[in-house]
Parts: structure tokens; C-alpha cells; sequence
């Protein structure tokens, strides 16, 4: 669990601070989309389980909760 919080950090705050020092060109479409695919259906356990949409959430230690 605390790799996966350290990866969806480092996704979700790319753009936020500028790692690449590269901000000015131009959002990273690509990042946003991995933040979202960690909360959704790393954090939140989102799968398609026999054509039907199950979830099975987990939340890291130092969260107090998330929503979608």
C-alpha cells in the first residue's frame, strides 16, 4: 500500500510541482488520467466482474476517507 501512495502522489503532483520544470508547455493529459485510474480502481477497487461493476475500496493508513 504505501508504494501505491507514493506513485499516485508523485502522478497526481507532477504538474502540481512542475517536477519537470515544464508546466509552461503545457499540461500532462496522461498524468491525470493515471491519478484518476489509481483512485478509481487502485484505492477504490473498481473491476468488471461477469459484466457487472464491482468495487472492493481500500483506503491507505493516513487517509481519513476519499470520494469519488
Amino acid at each position: 500500500m504505501q508504494q501505491a501512495c507514493s506513485f499516485y502522489l508523485r502522478t497526481s503532483r507532477l504538474d502540481l510541482d512542475d517536477y519537470n520544470k515544464e508546466v509552461e508547455e503545457g499540461l500532462h493529459i496522461t498524468s491525470m488520467a493515471g491519478t484518476w485510474m489509481s483512485i478509481v480502481e487502485g484505492f477504490g477497487g473498481m473491476r468488471i466482474i461477469d459484466d457487472k461493476l464491482s468495487f472492493a475500496p481500500r483506503i491507505p493508513k493516513q487517509w481519513m476517507s476519499y470520494s469519488l
